[in-house]
C-alpha cells in the first residue's frame, strides 16, 4: 500500500446544484486524492454544524497535487457525501472515548 505523503489544494467546492462553497483556501495532505477530498468534506461539515447541527448535503470537490516536485498537474474530482452509521463506533483515543456516528464516502467523477 503507497502510504507516502502528498499534499493537495483546493481547486474549488461546490454544492450538486452548481453554487460554490466557500470554504478558505488550504493545504491538504493525505496518502491519496480521495482522501483530501474526504478531509475538505468534513472541514466544511464541521463549520456549517454550528449552525445547522445535521449537514449530509452532497459536495463535489475539486483539489490540485500541490506536493513539491510533483510531475502530476492533474485535477481531482470527487462527489462526496456523509453516511449515518446504523451503530455508532467508539475509540479510546489517549484516554478520551471518540464516538464516530459518520462515514465519509468520496466517488471520483
Amino acid at each position: 500500500m503507497h502510504t507516502e505523503k502528498r499534499s493537495f489544494a483546493i481547486v474549488k467546492v461546490e454544492r450538486k446544484n452548481g453554487s460554490k462553497v466557500n470554504i478558505e483556501q488550504g493545504r491538504y495532505i493525505s496518502a491519496s486524492p480521495s482522501a483530501a477530498a474526504k478531509k475538505i468534506y468534513s472541514q466544511v461539515a464541521q463549520v456549517v454544524s454550528k449552525v445547522s447541527s445535521k449537514f449530509m448535503e452532497p459536495l463535489k470537490v475539486h483539489i490540485r497535487e500541490s506536493t513539491a516536485g510533483a510531475k502530476n498537474d492533474k485535477v481531482y474530482s470527487y462527489s462526496v457525501k456523509r453516511e449515518k452509521l446504523a451503530e455508532p463506533i467508539l475509540r479510546v483515543i489517549k484516554g478520551q472515548t471518540i464516538t464516530y456516528k459518520y462515514n465519509v464516502v468520496a466517488k471520483a467523477l
